[in-house]
C-alpha cells in the first residue's frame, strides 16, 4: 500500500490539490492507567437500566455516567462505570472480553479529565464551557 501512496501523483479535482496519506490509527489506550473508573462502549441500545445491576457482581458500583448525543440527546451505547475502588474496576478489566447482552463490550481505564491531552479547537472550547451548534 506504501509503494502505491508513492506512485499516486498529485492530482487536481474541481482545481484544488488532492493529497493522499496514510493515517496514524486510532491512539493507543494501553498506557492508561488503572482507575477507579471504566469507559465501557458497544453497549446494547436498550441496556441503560441494567448496567448496574451487571457490574455490581465485580464490586460496589458507585457512580454511573451514560454517554449521550449533546443535541438529540440519544444514548450512544457506552457509559463510564465508577467503583469503589480500583481493585474492582481491575477486575473487569482485566477479565476481557467482557460479554453484555450478547454483545462483547469495549472496556478501558477512563482517563481522569485533567489528564486528558486536548487538540487544539472544539476540545478546549468544550472544556471552557463553549459549545457551537
Amino acid at each position: 500500500m506504501l509503494n502505491a501512496l508513492k506512485m499516486l501523483p498529485e492530482k487536481t479535482v474541481d482545481g484544488r490539490a488532492l493529497k493522499v496519506t496514510l493515517s496514524k490509527g486510532a491512539p493507543s489506550h494501553e498506557d492508561n492507567k488503572p482507575s477507579s473508573t471504566l469507559f465501557l462502549g458497544n453497549l446494547p441500545a436498550d441496556s441503560a437500566a441494567s448496567i448496574k445491576d451487571f457490574f455490581e457482581s465485580y464490586g460496589t458500583v458507585k457512580d454511573i455516567r451514560l454517554v449521550n448525543d449533546r443535541v438529540t440527546g440519544e444514548f450512544k451505547r457506552a457509559c463510564f462505570v465508577e467503583f469503589e475502588n480500583v481493585e474492582s474496576a481491575t477486575k473487569v478489566y482485566e477479565s476481557q472480553p467482557v460479554s453484555f447482552k450478547s454483545n462483547e463490550l469495549k472496556v478501558d481505564y477512563a482517563v481522569p479529565f485533567s489528564e486528558k491531552k486536548t487538540s487544539r479547537g472544539i476540545s478546549r472550547r468544550i472544556q471552557r464551557g463553549e459549545r457551537r451548534f
